[in-house]
């Protein structure tokens, strides 16, 4: 299975954590990364990615997310450095499904949105 390294900069949401049959915390979110504005002053696209973190890093990820949803955040910035890893599977009709996502190795945490704004 081929897999890429990536360091992505963006909004981190939507943290969902969980703990899997042997105990180890695992959690998923969605990373926004901006593409900055174009040359009229037009936001571009922003880019999604599916990010994957387990054990301790999960953890950090949950709780920094919780305490900035509990201050009334939506979001907080941060640099995930890990693996982009293709997955491929059938759905219950045999259809089927691709996505990619990145595994994350690392997160630097550098605020809530509010603390930029």
């Amino acid at each position: 299975m081929p897999v890429s390294n990536v360091q992505l900069m963006g909004n981190l949401t939507n943290v969902e954590m969980s703990v899997g049959n042997t105990g180890s915390a695992y959690v998923k979110a969605s990373l926004a990364v901006n593409n900055g504005k174009d040359a009229q002053g037009n936001d571009k696209e922003t880019l999604w990615f599916n990010v994957k973190a387990w054990g301790d890093l999960a953890e950090n990820i949950a709780e920094t997310y919780n305490n900035v949803t509990s201050a009334g955040g939506k979001s907080f910035r941060a640099v995930i450095v890990g693996k982009m890893v293709p997955e491929k599977w059938e759905d219950k009709d045999g259809n089927k499904k691709y996505k990619t996502s990145v595994v994350a190795n690392s997160v630097q945490f550098l605020g809530s949105r509010s603390d930029a704004e």
